[in-house]
């Protein structure tokens, strides 16, 4: 399951990894600053699936199940399978509730049968129904940039954000939000310097700060 900002790590696999086994220091490197959304089976309930969701703490999310259900040996009611994991990169400008990982276990809590009184992150339904509905879902992460505010006044020395709308030798700035340092400041304009020495004289109105 690949789609612009999703990785997937496990792809789905009806009959599981073990999950003991799969969770190593790799693992746990892999998966740090990731929103990850996974889908689990315990082998003491074979007829129970179980997704869910982690905003940076999958590895220790993953853990928990791992330890909770015991490894796998003779007893064959202990351990956990993982049946699919995926993920995307936390990024500071996509809110949780706007993220896909989100999104998607909000659609399958909305349209998959559930176990009644056992949270709606259980299902009876099987890993081709779960991967069909999954599929349904196009959403993307939803990136809100923070937001800027003008400035009329300055003082030499402070460091500003100037979108660059000048078609000149740094045409490859053109529509950028680059910084700047103020160098003089005038009655209705000021005196930017940004990277490689270019000096810019722009109105106070234009320039953005965060």
């Amino acid at each position: 399951m690949q789609s612009k900002g999703f990785t997937t790590i496990v792809d789905f696999t009806p009959t599981g990894i073990d999950l003991g086994d799969f969770l190593n220091e790799s693992k746990k490197k892999r998966l740090k600053d990731m929103r990850v959304f996974y889908i689990i089976r315990s082998v003491a309930e074979k007829n129970i699936i179980k997704f869910g969701v982690s905003d940076g703490a999958g590895f220790s999310r993953l853990n928990s199940y791992a330890i909770q259900y015991g490894n796998r040996g003779k007893n064959r009611c202990t351990g956990v399978d993982l049946l699919f994991l995926g993920g995307t990169k936390q990024n500071e400008n996509v809110a949780w509730t706007n993220s896909r990982v989100y999104k998607m276990e909000k659609q399958l809590k909305e349209n998959l049968k559930t176990v009644t009184g056992r949270g709606d992150e259980r299902t009876y339904q099987s890993l081709d129904t779960i991967k069909t509905e999954m599929l349904k879902n196009k959403s993307e992460d939803k990136v809100v940039e923070p937001r800027r505010s003008q400035r009329t006044t300055f003082s030499e020395g402070d460091i500003v954000d100037y979108k660059w709308d000048k078609v000149n030798k740094n045409e490859e700035w053109f529509g950028k939000v680059m910084r700047a340092k103020v160098i003089k400041v005038n009655s209705t304009t000021v005196d930017l310097k940004f990277a490689g020495d270019t000096v810019l004289r722009a109105q106070k109105t234009k320039v953005i700060t965060r």
